[in-house]
């Protein structure tokens, strides 16, 4: 989701996450943007996967699809929190 200033923002309702974010990540600055980006695409795009088969992943846990364009720059926050999203919720 795109804010008023241009910025994109994530907004993550999973209980647990940003508590796990603290405290097991790595530090924001430690992965390359370009390397957040890469992964992020390998990760929504198996995310979304399994979105679209209900009768064989959960439909409770893969409920709506990511949208996620690799032609967008969303900035190094957005990638590192849903890079670190996918960590804390392993595909």
């Amino acid at each position: 989701m795109q804010s008023d200033d241009g910025d994109y923002q994530i907004i993550i309702i999973e209980p647990g996450f940003y508590g796990g974010l603290h405290s097991i990540a790595r530090p924001s600055g430690y992965y390359s943007q370009n390397f957040l980006e890469s992964r992020n695409r390998l990760f929504v795009q198996e995310y979304n996967l399994r979105v679209q088969q209900p009768l064989t992943f959960n439909p409770n846990l893969y409920e709506m699809p990511i949208e996620y364009q690799a032609n967008i720059n969303y900035g190094y926050d957005l990638n590192y929190q849903l890079y670190n999203y996918f960590i804390y919720f392993p595909l």
